[in-house]
């Protein structure tokens, strides 16, 4: 991340889904978050307009500071609300039948 991080207009973070990895692949919350996370410091590096994602939930700490996960440059509670309409969405349809054409 640390080479592409002032270049890229939006950056996507996924969960790190710790109950699927291998006791001997563990990384700790501490040394997962220096190597890979999102960073106060690498959130300073973003370009002006530069976005950050992730579709929640979120390990605080982990993936992306806690501090930063309603930060200016955040998107993700708008990417989760709009989640939980698209979910409402699909669920309509398809409990009413409705097919789109």
């Amino acid at each position: 991340m640390d080479e592409v991080v002032d270049q890229v207009d939006v950056l996507m973070l996924l969960r790190v889904q710790h109950e699927r990895h291998e006791s001997g692949t563990y990384f700790s919350r501490e040394d997962y978050h220096a190597l890979y996370g999102l960073t106060e410091q690498r959130y300073q590096k973003l370009q002006e307009k530069a976005i950050v994602m992730h579709p929640a939930p979120v390990n605080r700490d982990v993936e992306i500071a806690d501090s930063l996960v309603e930060a200016p440059k955040s998107r993700i509670v708008t990417q989760m609300q709009n989640g939980v309409f698209v979910r409402m969405a699909i669920l309509e349809a398809i409990l009413r039948g409705r097919k789109e054409e």
